[in-house]
C-alpha cells in the first residue's frame, strides 16, 4: 500500500505544479478579478431616454405682456407674423399650413367636365330594364330589414322595455378633457387663422379672417413692387391653378357627354342603354 500511495505523489505533485499557460480563456494571474468582487461594479450602462417631440412643443413660452402660452403656439404665431410681414420662408410655410388643414376651397371650373344633353326617349330594351328595377328594388328591401333588425335595442326575457345603456365614464372623461391643451399644431393653426380682423378696404370696413388678411397684406405688398411679396404672391398662383393650361385637353381632360335623365347607380345606366362593362385582360409584364 506505501508503495503505491508513493508511486501517485510524485504525479500529484506534477499536476499542481503544471506550468500555467497565458492564453485564451487563460489571463494571467495577477490581473484576475478576486473572487466575490465584480468585473462591472458600476453595472450595464442605461440607455438614454427617448425624446418625446410633444413636450418640446407643450413646453411654456412667456410673451412680452406675461402671457404664457406653449411653443407650438408660439412658433405658429411668429409664422403668421413673418408670413403677414411678406417673409418668404414664413409664407412657404403658411402656404403649406393651409394645404394641410384644407382651408383652401376647391376652385370650380369654368368649363364644365361634364356636358348633359336631352334625352327623354325611352329606354331601348325595356325588359331587362324593368327586371333590373325589379331585382334592385328587392335588394333594397333586403337591405332595409337587414338595417332595422340590427338596430332594434336587445331585451332581456319577461321585459317590455329596453336595456338601459350604460355610459362610459372613462370615455366621458377623456372627451371633457380633450380640447385647447389637446391641441396639436394643425388644430392650433386652424383656429388662429380663424381669428376675425377688421379692415378698411375701398373706403369701407369689413371683416376676413387672419389668413385673409395675410393674403390680402402680401397681394398689396405685391401691387407695390415689393420683390418679396411678389414671390409669395407667385405661390399663391400656382397653387390656386392659375398657370392651368384650361384649354389643353391633355392638362384638364376632356368633357363627358350625359344624358338629361339623372341615373341612381351605374346599374341603372348600363341597364337602361343594354351596356355592359368589358374588362380587358391586363399586358404582359414582357
Amino acid at each position: 500500500m506505501d508503495d503505491e500511495s508513493d508511486s501517485a505523489k510524485p504525479h500529484a505533485l506534477h499536476e499542481i505544479q503544471a506550468p500555467y499557460e497565458v492564453g485564451y480563456k487563460h489571463p494571467p494571474r495577477h490581473t484576475r478579478f478576486p473572487k466575490g468582487r465584480s468585473g462591472n461594479p458600476t453595472g450595464r450602462p442605461k440607455r438614454p431616454e427617448g425624446i418625446l417631440i410633444r413636450d418640446i412643443f407643450d413646453s411654456s413660452q412667456i410673451l412680452k405682456d406675461g402671457r404664457k402660452i406653449s411653443t407650438r403656439e408660439a412658433y405658429l404665431r411668429r409664422i403668421l407674423k413673418g408670413a403677414m410681414e411678406g417673409n418668404a420662408t414664413a409664407f412657404r410655410i403658411f402656404l403649406k399650413l393651409m394645404r394641410e388643414a384644407g382651408l383652401f376651397r376647391k376652385e370650380t371650373s369654368k368649363h364644365p367636365h361634364i356636358i348633359y344633353y336631352d334625352d327623354r326617349t325611352p329606354s331601348e330594351f325595356p325588359e331587362s330594364y324593368e327586371a333590373w328595377k325589379q331585382k334592385n328594388a328587392a335588394e333594397r328591401a333586403t337591405q332595409a330589414g337587414k338595417t332595422e333588425a340590427g338596430h332594434e335595442p336587445a331585451r332581456e326575457p319577461g321585459s317590455c322595455s329596453p336595456k338601459p345603456k350604460i355610459r362610459n365614464s372613462a370615455s366621458t372623461a377623456r372627451r371633457k378633457t380633450s380640447g385647447a391643451e389637446d391641441e396639436n399644431m394643425i388644430a392650433l393653426f386652424k383656429r388662429l387663422v380663424a381669428e376675425r380682423k377688421t379692415i378698411k378696404q375701398n373706403g369701407s370696413s369689413r371683416s376676413v379672417t387672419l389668413a385673409e388678411l395675410i393674403l390680402l397684406k402680401n397681394c398689396n405688398a405685391a401691387l407695390q413692387n415689393d420683390a418679396a411679396a411678389f414671390g409669395n404672391i407667385l405661390r399663391l398662383a400656382e397653387q390656386g391653378g392659375e398657370f392651368l393650361d384650361r384649354d389643353d385637353p391633355a392638362k384638364v381632360g376632356k368633357p363627358l357627354l350625359m344624358p338629361r335623365k339623372r341615373f341612381e347607380t351605374t346599374e341603372e345606366l348600363l341597364a337602361f342603354y343594354g351596356a355592359s362593362i368589358v374588362e380587358l385582360p391586363k399586358k404582359p409584364a414582357n
